[in-house]
């Protein structure tokens, strides 16, 4: 054995499993720039704050940011299905 504990019935070391489960996981989806209202849904790659490179000050801090993001996605997204 090699002192991780295992008992002997096909047991591998932790971090030897870890390992192969990682080799065998699909690589992440590609990043792509998407229009504000066509991002209803999707997944951010990044911060908001932090890509755009400003302070949306306590507001931001607060979550209201994200609360605004929202809100204008929602309303996007609403007129894109009114046609």
């Amino acid at each position: 054995m090699s002192g991780c504990g295992c008992d002997g019935h096909g047991l591998k070391p932790v971090d030897e499993a870890l390992a192969e489960l990682l080799a065998r996981a699909p690589a992440p989806p590609a990043v792509e720039s998407v229009a504000l209202a066509d991002a209803l849904g999707r997944v951010l790659a990044s911060d908001l704050a932090r890509a755009a490179r400003v302070d949306f000050g306590p507001a931001g801090r607060s979550g209201g940011l994200w609360r605004v993001v929202t809100e204008t996605l929602t309303e996007c997204a609403s007129r894109q299905r009114q046609g």
